[in-house]
């Protein structure tokens, strides 16, 4: 299935990996650039991709930029420490690989050892509706591309066996997402479900997420995602309110999702979580809190509480701009929204788990949502997913008609890749321990050798002063305006710490 003869990229990999398997990417990245200089020219960008592939490439062009890292001192910080969220996610400076090797790269890939924690991602491009805050929408679905498309999923993922990116060290969790995974017919998605049982090493405590929505999830479908062997689902409900739902391009009634959740709760065979998001048009606190109260009520086992953020180019982000909507909570109110989440959440006895997700009972565990924040090697399938290997990080192509013809010809349908810069594993720890509430700078200069409480004290002192943390010893704790600020500072200490390590060396 590989092709080790011929492609001069793997003698460079191997030149470029020591002893215990790790790659040292930015000695490889020169090579590789001085090699596109010679058979290639001038490595151009290709043309215009898709609008997630362009917004891939601007977050990673613009990954280390300068941003004023202070937070303002005001008398409620969880509104006044920054103007607004700026990251969706945090991440350190990236190199784009050179556009003429991305259709070998993926030897790279596949013949990296995983030498981490790990996690599968499976993408499923299809949708009954598109909602409009969503930018991950591929297209609409038809019954008769979920044949079709589970044919050439469970090809691609085939096509990694007996490789080592596969094949090393145990998976400890699969997301399935997209998309509407559970928009597939119930056949297919048992037949994606067991192949990944079969083909890929899952640990014996493995979390498999099915995520989706309630509309069109029947019992069908439920049973046969229990039968391969999922043991989580994840639904996108956003909010209870029906009108604010539909609004934004959901389907199910209030009353349809309750009893819907009741129904997949009963199986009482995996861990049922939901997601809510607050400052959608046309939400009030008043709203907000009956949100909270139905869920508290519900015997589901796990919440997110996502703020909306307005991605670039999105529908939603469109029509606000257009006056469509009489008014759409900002960003002093998305705040207060998250402090009274957490405070329901706590008198409801539900256990914090990450800055934006809540336990009801030790039944779940939000392991692939912690991983995704951390250093863990991510295996990635089907078109538009996102993965990592030590750090090299890949997109496949996110045309579906493109996946298609790429997998039927046997090659990894990959459209872009991106290598680490210095220091990676440590900005991710970092958004890690910001995510579950903390620093252990102790535990960061054991692994990494790097002094963060030293070379960040100026940053932990002011955002201390700011009330967006607490400096215990060898911890950070954050505040309640700290969780509700955890991505924005995770990428201001970032930067930060990427310019203050350049000019210590």
């Amino acid at each position: 299935m590989f092709s080790p003869d011929f492609n001069p990229l793997l003698e460079v990999l191997k030149n470029h990996t020591d002893s215990s398997g790790n790659v040292s990417w930015n000695a490889l990245i020169s090579e590789v650039k001085t090699m596109a200089s010679l058979f290639a020219g001038k490595a151009e960008m290709p043309h215009k991709g898709t609008a997630m592939e362009e917004m891939m490439k601007k977050m990673a062009e613009s990954q280390g930029e300068e941003v004023a890292w202070q937070a303002a001192i005001g008398t409620d910080p969880i509104k006044d420490a920054f103007e607004v969220k700026k990251f969706a996610h945090a991440s350190g400076d990236a190199q784009i690989v050179p556009p003429p090797f991305v259709p070998m790269a993926s030897d790279l890939l596949v013949n990296t050892k995983r030498t981490t924690r790990s996690a599968a991602y499976i993408n499923v491009p299809f949708c009954q509706t598109r909602c409009a805050f969503c930018m991950f929408y591929i297209g609409a679905y038809k019954p008769e591309e979920s044949k079709r498309y589970t044919d050439a999923l469970i090809k691609e993922i085939r096509m990694w066996q007996g490789s080592k990116a596969l094949e090393d060290k145990p998976i400890h969790a699969v997301y399935m997402g997209g998309g509407t995974p559970t928009a597939l017919e119930a056949c297919d998605l048992e037949r994606i479900i067991t192949t990944c049982r079969e083909v890929i090493p899952l640990s014996n405590d493995y979390e498999f997420t099915v995520e989706g929505r309630l509309s069109f999830f029947n019992d069908e479908k439920i049973e046969a995602c229990l039968k391969a062997g999922a043991n989580r689902f994840s639904l996108g409900v956003q909010t209870f309110d029906t009108e604010i739902r539909q609004s934004v391009g959901r389907l199910s009634t209030k009353d349809e999702l309750i009893r819907g959740l009741e129904n997949l709760s009963a199986y009482d065979e995996s861990s049922v979580v939901i997601d809510l998001i607050f400052g959608l048009p046309g939400q009030t606190e008043d709203t907000w809190r009956e949100d909270l109260d139905i869920v508290s009520r519900l015997p589901i086992h796990g919440v997110d509480l996502y703020q909306l953020i307005l991605l670039e180019g999105s529908p939603l982000q469109k029509l606000i701009k257009a006056g469509k909507y009489k008014h759409a909570p900002d960003n002093r109110e998305r705040a207060e929204m998250y402090r009274i989440g957490c405070n329901a959440m706590e008198k409801a006895h539900w256990k914090q788990l990450s800055v934006s997700h809540f336990g009801r009972n030790t039944r779940e565990r939000n392991l692939y949502n912690v991983l995704a924040k951390s250093d863990a090697d991510t295996l990635a399938f089907g078109p538009g997913a996102g993965g990592k290997i030590q750090g090299l990080s890949f997109m496949n192509t996110r045309k579906y008609e493109d996946y298609l013809k790429k997998v039927e010809g046997g090659v990894k349908p990959i459209s872009m890749m991106f290598v680490p810069g210095e220091n990676w594993r440590l900005y991710k720890d970092l958004g890690e321990e910001l995510e579950l509430g903390f620093v252990d700078f102790d535990y960061l200069k054991r692994r990494h050798g790097v002094d963060v409480a030293k070379d960040g004290a100026e940053v932990f002192t002011q955002w201390q002063e700011a009330g967006l943390l607490e400096l215990n010893g060898r911890f950070v704790d954050l505040t309640l305006a700290g969780r509700f600020w955890a991505v924005t500072m995770s990428q201001l200490l970032t930067n930060y710490l990427q310019k203050k390590l350049k000019n210590n060396s």
